[in-house]
């Protein structure tokens, strides 16, 4: 395998991590050669051993817009590790391009649905973007919007019990059209969240917002410009131990410089701490998507690297010391020529390697494959998987991840939406590495209510089993909020 050459310190190198003589066998065998790899998956002991065959759901749930408004879809989904309660939260409404309301439905862990609550807020439209357990319930990050406000944040604490307890807005300065990304909560009871406000003569900023978990109370907001004033979000944000966060996004220069990528690190109390931005190659965008972090303050950061003369990107992982050193980089393309390829999500595995997945997509077809890179803590990949649903000459397989998750083990699951051309239709998928990079099963774990269009949204994990939400159609032609139980 070929691995990049890295160079520490801020004038590192971007380098492949795949020659191009291996586009044929990665366009057109990749699930060959996954195959492949999993009949020969090592067992505990080291032996080879054949991947076994993908798993079904243990259980799976269809809920309806629980304000009767015909169509919800699930968004996000968390789970409280001392009940093992689970808790989705998603949007309702007639349409779920203009959802009504925010959607938050209780499951058991045997996943019977315990309640079901919505949240309208100011506005006449209301989605949501995020949901977390925390100190004294359940946190829902979501966005409100009217033709008079523009978008808001919409942040909303509620018990175990199904009561809420307060709600917040959270707005940019005039008509802004507002938008969150990201919740966290933090043992001391602080509650992070992460997007974009607009501020007076900036447009849109990328910004930080500290509330508490006890009342909703606003305790700090940060903001971060790039001084040309375009539209900036922070699209991610991880705790990094000592009460710290850091948050990672884009700079939304103007076309003639292109957007830069950043990342930031803040103290317990919001105060910026540090900021690094970096760039492609010419007159590119460039996206840091999400961002994990250590209890030590370690920081990868990942999204896609522009590069002008390909025309194209490449996805990017880069790390960062607690003090924001930068320590060293990696790209990587399956594709010589011009292609879209960027991680979209990253997992810290054990002893300092971290797991990140995305997409590749050949702009010749619209073939979109996803793609799993392990890498060391000192930088190199150790290994790399590419997965493609099987598809016919004549169509294409749109194979999406959409949320990935590693456990205490190392076992990495990557949660995706697969296209399946010859059936026109899309499934929920589940894709299971170990930490060494080997297949668990011999092909994806798919689930789909049976009309052949399901999409999955998120993933959280329980002990040995993999939480998958999103939305499906039902045969009565009601989109509902799905999710399932995979065992691993």
């Amino acid at each position: 395998m070929h691995r990049p050459t890295l160079r520490r310190g801020p004038a590192a190198p971007t380098s492949s991590l795949l020659p191009s003589a291996v586009l044929t066998l990665c366009l057109l065998a990749a699930l060959a050669a996954i195959a492949a790899v999993g009949a020969a998956a090592p067992a505990a002991d080291g032996a080879p051993r054949a991947a076994r065959p993908a798993p079904s759901p243990t259980w799976h749930t269809l809920t309806a817009d629980p304000g009767g408004k015909k169509m919800a879809a699930g968004t996000a989904v968390a789970r409280d590790a001392q009940s093992g309660a689970v808790y989705v939260a998603g949007s309702g409404g007639s349409s779920l391009t203009q959802p009504a309301h925010i959607v938050l439905v209780k499951y058991n862990a045997a996943g019977a649905q315990q309640w079901a609550l919505t949240f309208s807020g100011p506005g006449t439209r209301a989605g949501a973007v995020d949901v977390v357990v925390g100190r004294g319930g359940i946190y829902v990050l979501g966005w409100a919007a009217s033709a008079t406000r523009g978008r808001d944040w919409l942040v909303i604490g509620c018990s175990s019990a199904g009561h809420q307890l307060w709600q917040r807005v959270v707005s940019g300065a005039g008509r802004s059209n507002d938008m969150p990304h990201q919740l966290l909560a933090a043992s001391s009871g602080r509650l992070w969240a992460c997007g974009s406000l607009g501020r007076t003569g900036h447009g849109l900023d990328a910004a930080l917002v500290a509330l508490s978990s006890a009342n909703g109370r606003i305790v700090r907001r940060s903001y971060l410009d790039d001084g040309l004033h375009g539209a900036d979000v922070f699209n991610g944000i991880a705790l990094a131990g000592s009460g710290r966060v850091v948050a990672a996004g884009q700079f939304g220069r103007s076309r003639a410089t292109g957007k830069n990528s950043v990342i930031a690190g803040y103290d317990a109390a919001g105060g910026r701490l540090w900021q690094r931005t970096w760039t492609g190659k010419g007159r590119s965008d460039d996206n840091a998507t999400a961002v994990v972090a250590t209890a030590s303050g370690k920081a990868y950061v990942v999204g896609s690297y522009g590069d002008a003369a390909r025309a194209g990107s490449r996805a990017v992982i880069r790390q960062y010391g607690a003090a924001g050193r930068f320590v060293w980089q990696a790209t990587f393309s399956p594709i010589s020529g011009p292609a879209g390829c960027g991680f979209s999500g990253a997992a810290l595995l054990p002893a300092g390697k971290v797991a990140a997945t995305g997409t590749v997509t050949d702009p010749k077809t619209g073939d979109a494959d996803i793609v799993t890179v392990g890498f060391a803590a000192k930088g190199p990949s150790l290994w790399q998987r590419l997965y493609d649903t099987p598809h016919e000459k004549s169509g294409v397989s749109p194979d999406v991840p959409v949320a990935i998750a590693a456990d205490g083990r190392g076992r990495i699951l990557v949660a995706a939406t697969m296209g399946f051309p010859r059936e026109k239709g899309k499934r929920f998928g589940l894709l299971a590495y170990t930490a060494a990079g080997s297949p668990l099963w011999s092909g994806p774990a798919v689930w789909d209510a049976g009309t052949r269009d399901s999409r999955a949204a998120s993933i959280v994990l329980a002990p040995g089993v993999a939480i998958v939400t999103g939305r499906a159609l039902t045969s009565q032609g009601d989109t509902v909020a799905a999710t399932i139980a995979v065992p691993y």
